[in-house]
């Protein structure tokens, strides 16, 4: 039998916002999937305490913990599969944190090409986190994860 956890904060409009992770017994992984599931849980809380202070997203966040995982997606396809019309009236995009870090070196991202969009917008605003990055010339998030992984294609674009 597979357990989901599932966990919503209602948002202004009807379009949902999904962030989601998988756990299982496979592996006992610091990288996967456990950084992702503690990323998770520091999200969820800090979102708990943005509620206590009267606020509202516009669109509903809907928080997963798959089980199952590894074992051929079993958990996340199976529970998509029982939802799919709601999903397809309302889900907007899904966050798949499966593993949020492997090291310090660069961020590194994977989206379909109209999140991919909105997450290099995104990193263009972000402090740049290391120092020594920033006393080189690259104040942003955005800017050294263009200098360590450039797009062949696309020079003025992170891969």
């Amino acid at each position: 039998m597979e357990a989901h956890g599932i966990a919503c904060i209602g948002g202004h409009v009807v379009e949902w916002l999904w962030r989601g992770n998988h756990r299982d017994a496979w592996i006992f992984g610091g990288v996967d999937p456990s950084s992702a599931t503690a990323s998770m849980l520091e999200v969820s809380r800090l979102y708990g305490l943005l509620l206590q202070k009267g606020w509202r997203p516009r669109r509903s966040l809907v928080f997963c913990s798959w089980a199952a995982e590894e074992y051929g997606l079993v958990g996340s396809t199976e529970w998509t599969e029982q939802f799919t019309t709601v999903l397809q009236g309302r889900a907007v995009a899904y966050l798949n944190v499966d593993m949020v870090f492997e090291g310090t070196y660069s961020f590194i991202s994977m989206a379909s090409p109209l999140l991919r969009d909105t997450i290099v917008r995104a990193a263009k605003i972000v402090p740049n986190p290391d120092p020594e990055e920033a006393a080189a010339g690259r104040p942003t998030l955005h800017d050294t994860w263009l200098h360590r992984h450039p797009d062949p294609r696309h020079p003025d674009r992170p891969k």
